[in-house]
């Protein structure tokens, strides 16, 4: 059952870039939930303003979806599709500052 023992997933923001790190196998269901550690990558005070993430089926349908203010490391609640299947993970943000950052990632969703 090494579905059960998926990769870590990290999303890296600095002033500049926002990056998946990690990624993965999670098993379907709600009751299956995981977390996304969202990483203050800046070498001086952390990015404000606000992250969405969002999981979509292939062709864009969104299936979940959280919001969170930037400024800390924090773990952000990643609620798995009920239908395994291969799924893209994408988080948006506009910092303070005006800066537009986008980054995307794909998530394997298996049977749980």
């Amino acid at each position: 059952m090494t579905a059960a023992i998926a990769s870590p997933l990290a999303l890296l923001i600095a002033s500049n870039a926002l990056t998946f790190a990690g990624g993965g196998t999670i098993l379907a269901g709600k009751h299956n939930a995981r977390r996304v550690l969202l990483i203050n990558g800046a070498p001086d005070a952390p990015p404000r303003g606000k992250l969405d993430m969002f999981v979509t089926e292939p062709r864009g349908t969104p299936v979940s979806g959280e919001s969170v203010h930037l400024g800390e490391t924090c773990w952000i609640p990643l609620l798995p599709p009920d239908k395994p299947g291969l799924y893209v993970i994408r988080s948006y943000t506009v910092l303070d500052s005006g800066i537009r950052l986008e980054a995307r990632g794909l998530l394997t969703v298996a049977k749980g």
